[in-house]
């Protein structure tokens, strides 16, 4: 596994541009729904040896952390794409191995960045850059 960060909060901020509790809550369970549907997508992929299909899938997930701060699932979808474009089942499926504590983690890193929130926004303090 990468040794790159799990989660940017403070990049998501950048990247949505906005603070609201709910917005981010939301974001949160679309983040959980799109990543379990690629992933889904990505072991049919594999199972089926459709590297095309692996390369697309990953792509999506490169995309799809890229734009919440994911930045370790970025690098591993990217590693997953490249390595599917040059048909290399072997380091794909070691790979995928990986993706799923990955996914967790982010989950995790999230949903730890939505309760601080949370917890900050209720006390009446200013939410302010925050790292979980």
């Amino acid at each position: 596994m990468s040794t790159l960060q799990t989660f940017s909060g403070d990049d998501l901020l950048r990247i949505i541009g906005d603070d609201d509790l709910d917005t981010l809550a939301e974001l949160q369970a679309l983040l959980g729904i799109e990543c379990g549907r690629i992933l889904a997508e990505m072991t049919e992929a594999t199972g089926a040896a459709d590297n095309t299909r692996m390369a697309r899938a990953a792509h999506k997930l490169k995309s799809v952390a890229g734009n919440v701060g994911g930045h370790a699932v970025r690098q591993l979808a990217m590693s997953m794409e490249d390595a599917a474009k040059r048909s290399d089942d072997a380091e794909v499926t070691r790979l995928l191995a990986d993706l799923g504590p990955a996914l967790e983690a982010l989950a995790q890193a999230f949903g730890d960045f939505v309760s601080v929130r949370r917890a900050r926004s209720s006390d009446g303090g200013p939410a302010g850059p925050v790292q979980p």
